[in-house]
């Protein structure tokens, strides 16, 4: 079980261009809102262009808040060494094509370049993206304790039945407030905590994240996080640290 984090989101910090943007700006996908959308005006293939302003490292990239399954699109992440886009672009590896609208998150091989962009190829139907990630993975040093339960099978649902005042049922209302991920870290070294606790501190207590429980076994169960609750390292012993991050997560947006 390898348990990774995307938070860095370098598409933020790079200049963008699409080919389209008669529906919605291209700016909303890199908000982290899910509220907000890029989109074309028509149905068609088109692309996000990300100028990083000079040569990045990034071995994984995201999609959060989309219809691609449901318009029948693939999602390409592609890289060039010259932004030219005229046949020398190559493609990240391993590819994804959406079986569902759930959240995606893609670990591949780490590749440097300046020039990135998503593909989205030949969709049947106007799509919408409302974030776009592309960054590197914080790999979590311990897999995930047992109890922990994935977001897609750990719903935060509020359920109100409606009953009249003769005590008949009228109905009820589900009230959606997305699921609950518990990411909890023990005996952690000291080592990790020193390498890559405060950059991940200062990123999820301001924006969301990307999370996958467990790459090898199931890589589609994605999450698109945002820390409720965060216990801050300490220690649990002479030498090793404990840390979580409780969160309201998002899976099918």
């Amino acid at each position: 079980m390898t348990s990774y984090i995307g938070y860095n989101n370098l598409v933020k910090s790079g200049t963008v261009t699409a080919t389209d943007t008669a529906g919605y700006e291209k700016e909303n996908a890199q908000s982290w809102k899910t509220s907000s959308w890029w989109s074309a005006g028509a149905v068609g293939s088109y692309s996000y262009y990300v100028d990083m302003g000079s040569s990045v490292s990034i071995n994984s990239w995201g999609v959060a808040g989309h219809n691609l399954s449901d318009i029948s699109a693939d999602i390409y992440v592609q890289y060039s060494a010259t932004g030219a886009w005229a046949g020398e672009q190559l493609t990240f590896s391993p590819t994804l094509t959406p079986s569902n609208n759930n959240v995606i998150y893609v670990v591949g091989g780490a590749i440097s370049a300046r020039y990135w962009r998503f593909f989205v190829a030949a969709p049947s139907g106007i799509f919408y993206i409302a974030n776009l990630f592309l960054g590197t993975v914080l790999y979590l040093e311990r897999g995930l304790p047992e109890g922990f339960s994935p977001a897609n099978l750990n719903r935060d649902r509020k359920i109100y039945n409606n009953m009249s005042e003769s005590g008949n049922y009228l109905g009820r209302s589900l009230i959606r407030k997305g699921s609950k991920v518990d990411i909890n870290q023990p005996k952690i070294t000291r080592a990790w905590i020193d390498a890559n606790w405060d950059a991940l501190a200062n990123s999820i207590e301001l924006y969301p994240f990307y999370f996958v429980w467990d790459w090898e076994n199931y890589p589609l169960e994605t999450a698109y996080c945002m820390a409720n609750n965060i216990k801050y390292p300490a220690y649990s012993d002479s030498i090793y640290l404990d840390f979580s991050l409780n969160c309201v997560a998002l899976y099918d947006v």
